[in-house]
């Protein structure tokens, strides 16, 4: 059974998030975009302190700061249920891990309403692109609308997921006045 987005209602709170679906929708069969600064590694993101255990780093924070500001402008639909999500990342190090980034960045979803929980993400996948503007670019969608291909750059080091648009039923067709 899944849990109604408002169960994040503390999140929304603390972040002004606005949650703009409810678990009594209708599954969406939209396709969410959102482009977002490129987060620290997971290694980076939290330190040992003495007597208060693993703390965040200040790197992560001002990450989630930025990453968090980008995300609200761009106004992303909240998904509800199972979701696939697809990861570009700008690749700024070549001895970075491509997994080592994931968990900031589902973790920022969840925070902003945008997914309920990162244990509907029923499968993702992730790959570095070139370097251009330190972006990471996520494509989120329902679990039954995916349909990705990988296309890989000249360079053959990086590459990109890229996915068909979704069939228009009629009703949803452009119509001109």
């Amino acid at each position: 059974m899944m849990q109604a987005l408002s169960t994040d209602a503390r999140a929304s709170e603390a972040t002004g998030a606005e949650v703009r679906q409810t678990a009594g929708d209708a599954p969406s069969s939209a396709v969410t975009y959102i482009e977002v600064p490129t987060p620290p590694s997971v290694n980076a993101m939290y330190r040992n302190a003495p007597g208060r255990g693993r703390v965040e780093t200040q790197l992560y924070r001002d990450w989630k700061g930025h990453a968090g500001w980008r995300l609200r402008l761009q106004k992303p639909q909240a998904i509800q249920g199972e979701v696939v999500i697809m990861v570009n990342l700008e690749r700024g190090q070549v001895a970075s891990d491509v997994d080592n980034r994931i968990k900031a960045l589902f973790d920022l979803l969840v925070t902003y309403g945008v997914i309920t929980d990162d244990r509907f993400v029923v499968a993702f996948c992730a790959a570095w692109s070139p370097p251009a503007n330190g972006l990471a670019r996520i494509t989120i969608m329902p679990a039954h609308s995916f349909s990705p291909e990988f296309q890989l750059a000249p360079d053959g080091r990086s590459g990109g997921w890229r996915i068909s648009a979704p069939a228009m039923e009629e009703d949803d067709a452009f119509e001109p006045r």
